[in-house]
């Protein structure tokens, strides 16, 4: 890494994950290393496995956080709809705010696996909450927009 280039800490997953935002990140950090001092963020589980370019530096998200190669002038988080290759970023990206790029339209299954790492909350909430039944519900409002509790169809 070169000394006097500004800092940026990748947050992504990396190959080996089989996810295509490890494969993205990986060919960013090649384009970027010559222009920037480049660190990619993973989790501590997936630091003995993760596969960066030569010259990009590796740090497990405890690390960047406390700064222990220097504070990162600017955090980018690849962040993706599934919560096993991404969940882990959640927390970091409100205490240290940087840029999000989107990778997926859709969140779903990422606030999915927010409710519980296994899904089970969520199976048991549709389940015992009548996810469809609510799906389906209409909802009265009055003209200010507000709900009218006493007017909710079902």
């Amino acid at each position: 890494m070169s000394r006097g280039l500004p800092h940026v800490a990748i947050w992504s997953p990396m190959p080996p994950a089989a996810t295509g935002i490890a494969k993205h990140s990986f060919d960013l950090l090649n384009s970027l290393k010559s222009d920037l001092q480049v660190s990619v963020v993973v989790p501590p589980c997936d630091v003995d496995r993760a596969m960066i370019p030569e010259g990009v530096g590796l740090l497990n998200s405890i690390e960047a956080l406390q700064g222990h190669i220097g504070q990162p002038d600017l955090h980018i988080y690849n962040l993706g709809n599934h919560f096993r290759f991404h969940g882990w970023m959640l927390e970091p990206l409100h205490s240290h705010p940087g840029i999000l790029v989107l990778h997926d339209v859709s969140l779903y299954d990422l606030y999915r696996g927010l409710c519980s790492e296994s899904g089970a909350l969520w199976e048991k909430a549709i389940a015992q909450e009548g996810y469809d039944e609510m799906l389906s519900t209409r909802l009265e409002v009055d003209v200010h927009g507000s709900l009218v509790p006493d007017r909710i169809a079902y």
